[in-house]
């Protein structure tokens, strides 16, 4: 049975939005503390979501499990109140590492992009496999794939880079002379921009991006099976 995709607006939601206004302004209402308690439900509810659709979906997403890695790990500079520089190493280095899992699987007989998109689910595999026999592009599609993964990798790539130059830009050096309350909130705020912003100003373009991946790698498997789209991909 094949799994219901993820909702990208309760995504959105509960990934950016509810973080951001509770980091920005929740910490008023939880008392004498809030600023932590705040923190703490910002960075839950994407690690919670993360879980949920992992054990209803039954599917291992390697990127959504870097993902919440990455919340860990903010979480974890934040109440140890590490230095900025450290957040801005941990904004880049994630999607690098993720640039690299996905390069390193171009040297593998099934790269990321190939079990994303080549799968009984999605795709009409006897079908597509029996045109690019009879037109002897089985060697074609591969360089297909990869050149595809290629471009997948070189999204997270970029994105590395970008978080880096952002993530400089907004986590600058906390005043030590303030409380520790005052210290975290100011932390909090920190965070809320670069989730805000590493949303709008790098997950968008980034979607782009991937949408001209899908788009060339759609458009070449056309020409190389002499499918139509409905022909290649399965109707829901």
């Amino acid at each position: 049975m094949v799994n219901k995709n993820e909702n990208p607006f309760v995504s959105l939601i509960v990934n950016i939005l509810l973080p951001y206004y509770i980091l920005t302004k929740g910490a008023k209402y939880l008392g004498e503390h809030g600023p932590y308690w705040a923190l703490l439900i910002a960075l839950l509810l994407p690690i919670g979501y993360g879980l949920y659709d992992y054990f209803t979906s039954k599917n291992t997403n390697y990127i959504s499990i870097f993902g919440v890695l990455n919340t860990l790990f903010t979480g974890g500079f934040a109440l140890f109140q590490l230095k900025g520089i450290w957040f801005v190493l941990k904004e880049a280095a994630f999607p690098l590492a993720i640039g690299i899992f996905v390069l390193y699987t171009n040297r593998t007989k099934k790269p990321l992009v190939k079990s994303l998109l080549c799968n009984d689910a999605l795709m009409d595999l006897d079908g597509v496999n029996v045109a690019l026999e009879e037109k002897n592009n089985l060697g074609k599609f591969d360089e297909l794939i990869r050149s595809s993964n290629l471009l997948f990798a070189a999204s997270f790539f970029l994105s590395a880079l970008l978080n880096f130059v952002i993530a400089k830009f907004i986590f600058k050096p906390i005043d030590i002379a303030l409380s520790n309350a005052e210290k975290t909130q100011i932390l909090n705020d920190q965070i809320a921009e670069m989730t805000a912003k590493g949303y709008f100003m790098i997950a968008l373009p980034l979607m782009f991006f991937m949408g001209y991946v899908m788009f060339r790698f759609t458009k070449g498997l056309k020409n190389l099976t002499g499918l139509k789209l409905d022909d290649i991909f399965k109707a829901k």
